[in-house]
This record gives C-alpha cells, structure tokens and sequence, in this order.
C-alpha cells in the first residue's frame, strides 16, 4: 500500500511539475499570466557622491545593514589596455592575493578568513574591479589589506610561476572545448583585424609560456592608477570615514603608480562582419553555435525600446521567443539564448545555442525565420508588459550585493547619479510602437555573424577552419 501511494505521490508531483511548465512557457500567455494591474516601482536609492581631490567621486549608498560592500573599478585598464595577451593581466590578477605588505600568503588569506573580508580581483575588456564585502567593523582593515594589495604586492617568483602554469593549462583544457573555440572565431568576425578586443587563443597561449617576473613586476607599476578609479559602496558608514580611507588610499596609489597610456574611446555597434557563417572543426558529438549582431547604443534615443525587443527575442532564454521557436517547439537545441553586450568600444548582441551537428543548419534557418517574424509582427502587449515586469524583477534590491551590481553598472554605462532613481521608470513608460518601431532599427537577419564548432556534416558550404 505504502509503495502504491509512494508512486501515487510521484506521478501527481510530475503531472503538477509538467503542467506549471507548460503554463509557463505559454507563448500567448493568455490567461495563465495576468499583468494589467501589476504595479511597477522602483525602490529609491539614498544615494550620493562624496568629491575627492576634485578628480575622484564615490558614489555612495547609504544603508542600515551591518554589511558593507563596494566596488573599485579602474577603468580602461582591462584586456583591451593589452591586445592578444590577456594572459599577462590574467596571471597578474592571480598572483596579487599571494601575500601583500608585511603578510605572506597564508597570512593574508588567514587574515581575510578570520575576519570574513571577501575580496577579489577580476577583470573583462574595459576595466580591472576590486570587489569586496565585509562587515562594517571590519572595514578599516579591508581597506588596508585593499592598498597593500594594490601597492605592496609581493609578486614571488613561484607564486607567478604557478600562477602562469595554471593558466596555460587553462588554455590547453580550453583547446577542446566548442564553445571556446566557437567564441575565439565570433570575437574575431565582430572586430577588425587590430582591434583591442580581438584575441588569438595560440598568441595567449605562447605569450603566458614566455610570461617572466619582471613583465609582472613592470605591469603592476603601471596597474591600478587612481586617475582612473570609480568606486561605488553600499554601507551604513559615516561618509567622512569613507571619504579619509578612500584619500588614503588614492594618496597611496599616486605614489606608486607610474599609469598605463589611455585613448579616448568611442562605442560602435556596427561589426566587422555581417550575414557569414563560419564552421570550426572539432571532433565532438556536440556542436556549439555562437552568433551575434549589431546591438544598441548607450546613448541611443530608443535604447530602452531596444533592450525590451532583445529580451523578448533572446535574452529571456526558453520563454523568449528564440527558446519557444528553437527549443521548445521545434527541438532543434538543449538550450538557446542571447544576451546584450555593452562594452566601452562596441555594443551587440551575442547569442549561443547547443545542437547535435546535423542540426546546425536548421538551427541557423530557424534564427534567421524568428528574425524575420520579429521584424514583420513585432512583440504582443502582453509580451511588452512581461518584459517591463522581467526588469523590474530582475533588479529588486533584495541584497546588499545587488544594489551595488546595479549601481555599479550604470555607473559603467555613463549613467548620471541623478538619474539612478528614474532608471527603471524608462521601462514603465514604453508604448508598443515605440518598441516595435526599435526592433525595424535593430534586427535584420542578414547581418546575423554564425560560428558552428564540431563535427563538419558534408555538403554544408560554409567556410571550415580545422583545429
């Protein structure tokens, strides 16, 4: 009896699970989802700027939680400050949490363990981020062990090395993967020939073989220059205190960094190619397709119009319409999607889909078909309505962590501080004809880019690069 009504519950769970789904993925959303009387609003930041020796201004979020989180960001000194040799960045980055001031590197890490201090450098094409959470009692040690880091390295010879090691084997691991591949031929069909953001997998792969102390030691004197720090944090601290740590800290920073040269930037959506298909072999039962388009401006008078249509196409994964047409009716893919890229230099849209190689075509075609559709019909009223509700979700500020990622970001996309509070009431005001007057704008199927990485299936006319 008990194994009956065991499988009795199993069946019903699955039944229930099936059902949910597929009112979820619902591509009318007819009565399964109702948003008329939804009420979008955006929560309000108390949030200021506190000036700095006339050059630097922290953008600062006042809160009443114990935890306090912020973000240096040195712009223009991420991979495009070093073309075709972000190993160099990558293995410096690994290397400056290995012991800094008067502590080595068990003593560093056991002081940021003790005392919960979560700090990180990472990197993408534009910009090096310091990131760091900790408890508000906690933050003037944060902040010490942030200059020493940042100025006092000590940059070991055997932490570079095993530094430089695991990157190249990184890279090698990497070698056999469809989407790295994949990704390397996209990258270099959006940018011309030269441009920062370009990179050559092998040209990495040497130069981190050849990488030696003093091309680390010589980069981190140029790394982390005050003229180009931004810094945002969320915190219930004094301002005053933050103001002195922060001075301290870019005082530090003048002193011990020489600077790397920076050119003045103009973002592009326009990309290098446009309407070619490419294919990477790779002997893999799975193949990868990456593509990507033209995508909108950061100051673009329709940029919020756009985004709406992007999401709607791509970006939500298997609700958009790309996951409903490709994935779910057609079961041409394990999975699809897109997302918009916005960097300093170039903005498009990148999207990346899972298939068996036989399919590939088909799900080229299938791209292309929902392209054209999103072009002639436009989005739903519905669709626009699910769409504003997704940004509004998406930014709840319901952490610490998320306020800063949102502040943050717009901080990066040249948002003006006076703007922070209104941001997502773009949204709200969107007309349909506005967005679907911006998809005319944005897509157009012939300048879709497609790179395929796997196993060639014969007869397909595509241009082929052996690996």
């Amino acid at each position: 009896m008990n194994k009956f009504l065991k499988y009795g519950c199993l069946i019903a769970v699955g039944i229930l699970t099936a059902y949910s789904y597929k009112i979820w993925t619902n591509y009318q959303f007819k009565d399964s989802l109702k948003y008329d009387k939804t009420q979008l609003l955006q929560a309000k930041l108390d949030i200021s700027s506190i000036k700095i020796d006339g050059t630097n201004d922290i953008w600062n979020v006042k809160s009443d939680s114990k935890l306090t989180c912020f973000k240096l960001v040195f712009k223009g000194e991420g991979l495009r400050a070093f073309p075709r040799n972000g190993s160099l960045l990558t293995v410096l980055c690994n290397t400056i949490p290995e012991g800094a001031g008067e502590r080595d590197d068990i003593a560093f890490k056991k002081v940021l363990e003790d005392n919960s201090i979560d700090l990180n450098i990472d990197f993408d094409n534009d910009d090096v981020i310091v990131s760091c959470s900790c408890l508000e009692r906690y933050f003037d040690l944060a902040m010490d062990l942030i200059c020493d880091m940042l100025t006092k390295a000590r940059l070991k010879s055997d932490k570079i090395e095993f530094s430089k090691q695991a990157v190249v084997t990184s890279i090698q691991q990497n070698i056999f993967t469809p989407s790295y591949l994949a990704n390397e031929k996209l990258q270099n069909l959006i940018f011309a020939k030269d441009h920062p953001y370009q990179y050559s997998i092998k040209e990495n792969l040497e130069k981190a073989k050849t990488l030696t102390k003093s091309d680390i030691d010589n980069l981190y004197k140029k790394l982390f220059n005050p003229k180009d720090l931004n810094v945002t944090i969320v915190s219930a601290i004094d301002q005053e205190k933050i103001k002195a740590k922060f001075e301290n800290l870019i005082s530090s920073l003048k002193k011990a960094k020489t600077g790397i040269d920076s050119q003045k930037v103009e973002q592009k959506s326009e990309l290098a190619q446009k309407g070619t298909h490419e294919h990477v072999e790779l002997d893999n039962p799975q193949s990868t397709i990456m593509f990507a388009m033209p995508g909108v401006l950061r100051n673009a008078s329709d940029r919020f119009a756009a985004l709406i249509a992007i999401d709607a196409f791509g970006n939500a994964g298997i609700v958009s319409r790309l996951g409903i047409a490709v994935r779910e009716k057609s079961g041409l893919v394990y999975g699809i999607g897109t997302k918009t890229v916005d960097s300093d230099l170039q903005a498009y849209i990148e999207g990346i889909a899972a298939t068996r190689p036989e399919n590939v075509e088909k799900v080229i075609e299938k791209v292309k078909e929902e392209c054209r559709k999103i072009i002639e019909n436009g989005i739903t009223k519905d669709e626009l309505q699910q769409y504003m509700i997704r940004r509004f979700a998406g930014n709840a500020f319901d952490s610490m962590h998320s306020i800063l990622n949102f502040v943050s970001t717009l901080r990066g996309q040249e948002v003006g501080i006076d703007k922070i509070n209104s941001y997502l009431d773009n949204f709200k005001k969107l007309t349909l004809k506005e967005v679907n007057e911006a998809i005319k704008k944005i897509f157009n199927p012939d300048n879709i880019i497609f790179v395929d990485c796997g196993n060639k299936v014969e007869g397909k006319d595509t241009k082929k690069e052996s690996r």
